[in-house]
């Protein structure tokens, strides 16, 4: 079993190959978060319309990230980053990944954006368990779907802590959930319910017809060798950013029961104009949000913006 940063990136380059190529075959889903019915009932609860999502979130809270440099962590392909550089939520980003081909994806979309934008994003390969960064260089670090990655977290926090100016935020979308994805018996109780009562039965079979299989909490030999950095300490990470960081804003986006249900492929069986398909996951959110909000559940995912301590 391969281990390391060359097996993770190994992983993630061959991700990114796949990805084109499922792209490319119309299957757009990659995540629960990826489905716009999902997605715009999440934003309803957290934001309070379906018509503000992240980037808009953040443009009217932290307007002067418009003229500002930003630093992302584990940026992959880009495709975030420089949303957010044509939404003019970023006024300068530079993005940093530990795969070489989803650097140079990213790249790739760089060259392809009209001058204006291009010259305001850039790409390079980095190890953010081994990140340093001079003192001061940056107004905010952006961390989408990153830090629950990382196994050196304490360091990490104490190089972005010197990295940000005086003013700088942390801005961390991101799995805050059980280590290597070892669900709680109250979220395998609550999925299995929904899967076995709610699902719609197509939606229990993949593309070829054959079932998919029980939601269960994976082995942590099956983590590893699916990627060694998967959810390396993200049951550690809430407790860890309140540590290093002064917390402002933190918002429950949920997903503690729809990652386990819409993961992998699962989340393309759900037609976006199907009635019966949108129903299920507009009520499967909304448990879930109740769930969380009496205190049933935590939330697996979270929008937090920090500030460095004085």
């Amino acid at each position: 079993m391969k281990m390391g940063s060359s097996a993770v990136a190994e992983h993630w380059s061959s991700w990114q190959d796949e990805y084109q190529l499922q792209h490319q075959s119309g299957n757009f889903y990659v995540d629960w978060a990826d489905h716009p019915v999902v997605w715009k009932r999440v934003c309803e609860f957290a934001f309070g319309s379906s018509d503000l999502d992240v980037p808009g979130y953040l443009r009217t809270l932290e307007p002067a990230l418009a003229n500002q440099r930003v630093l992302s962590l584990c940026s992959g392909d880009g495709q975030f980053e420089i949303d957010m550089i044509r939404q003019g939520v970023f006024g300068e980003v530079l993005g940093l990944d530990l795969s070489p081909v989803r650097v140079a994806a990213a790249n790739a979309r760089c060259d392809l954006l009209p001058a204006s934008h291009s010259r305001r994003c850039a790409f390079g390969v980095a190890d953010i368990n081994r990140l340093r960064l001079p003192d001061d260089c940056v107004d905010a670090v952006f961390a989408k779907s990153a830090l629950h990655h990382i196994q050196a977290l304490d360091d990490l926090f104490d190089a972005i802590r010197a990295g940000l100016r005086p003013e700088g935020r942390l801005i961390a979308l991101d799995f805050f959930g059980p280590s290597r994805f070892q669900w709680t018996d109250r979220q395998l109780e609550e999925a299995r319910r929904i899967w076995n009562e709610d699902w719609p039965q197509e939606c229990k079979l993949g593309a070829d017809g054959v079932p998919y299989e029980l939601i269960q909490r994976p082995s942590i030999d099956a983590m590893i060798a699916l990627d060694p950095s998967e959810a390396i300490r993200s049951g550690e990470l809430y407790a860890k950013v309140h540590e290093h960081f002064v917390v402002e804003v933190d918002i429950a986006l949920g997903g503690t029961l729809l990652n386990l249900l819409l993961w992998g492929d699962r989340v393309n069986r759900f037609r976006s104009d199907h009635p019966a398909h949108c129903d299920v996951l507009i009520r499967t959110v909304e448990l879930e949000q109740n769930l969380i909000r009496a205190g049933e559940l935590t939330s697996d995912f979270r929008l937090i913006v920090a500030k460095r301590p004085a």
